[in-house]
């Protein structure tokens, strides 16, 4: 059996901006008998801060392209290239852990379902084609659809997402194929509909039959 293990994580922008924007840095420090450690840095930073984006502060001192900053801001980010905290993902681990897949593309779709609720649907590719389809319900990640994107086993290198036409678009070396984001067409009864939890679905008792919630303009 295969042993892979593919892991998604999560990260806040917000503490990621904390790490590079306020964060020590560290440099490489020579040590005798031993191999290179990493030290941190407590002395005085350049100006514009080394890392940062070109922001209105650096415009407003003359700075309008990372190629007019000063050799010492350049210079610094080449002894200094780590810096000292770590960004931890939110909650402190993955939001979704899965043995026997390689996932090498992914891409996440924002959606309130008929619950008012706010879920991110991610969609992952595996190596050998296939996609899942996963969000998170009642604090646990699960995976809810499982599908072959492709007749042979080859990985998609392409996943394009339009949230407005509702579809996902795979492409590997050879095809490139269309899916609905949704599983209301697997749904064929009120109970599968609601038992599947899909965000993007209602039971629409007028036409006897599962929707997409985001085309129901009153109530289902």
């Amino acid at each position: 059996g295969r042993l892979d293990i593919s892991a998604v994580c999560a990260y806040s922008m917000t503490n990621i901006q904390e790490v590079f924007s306020k964060g020590n840095y560290k440099g490489p420090v020579t040590a005798e008998h031993s191999p290179v450690k990493w030290m941190v840095y407590r002395g005085e930073v350049p100006v514009p801060r080394p890392g940062a984006c070109i922001d209105n502060f650096a415009r407003s001192i003359g700075y309008n392209t990372t190629s007019d900053l000063p050799d010492g801001v350049l210079q610094f980010v080449r002894d200094h290239p780590l810096m000292d905290n770590s960004v931890n993902p939110i909650g402190n681990r993955p939001v979704l852990l899965k043995r026997g897949s390689n996932y090498t593309r992914i891409v996440v779709d924002r959606v309130t379902g008929l619950d008012k609720q706010t879920y991110d649907l991610m969609f992952l590719g595996t190596d050998d084609g296939y996609l899942h389809k996963a969000f998170n319900c009642d604090g646990e990640m699960f995976i809810v659809e499982e599908l072959q994107l492709f007749l042979s086993p080859e990985p998609a290198r392409s996943h394009k997402l339009s949230s407005e036409k509702g579809m996902l678009y795979a492409g590997s070396l050879s095809q490139v194929v269309q899916l609905p984001v949704s599983g209301c067409h697997r749904y064929r009864y009120c109970l599968d509909c609601i038992l599947a939890r899909d965000p993007y679905c209602t039971w629409s008792e007028s036409a006897n039959e599962c929707v997409l919630l985001a085309n129901q303009t009153g109530h289902a």
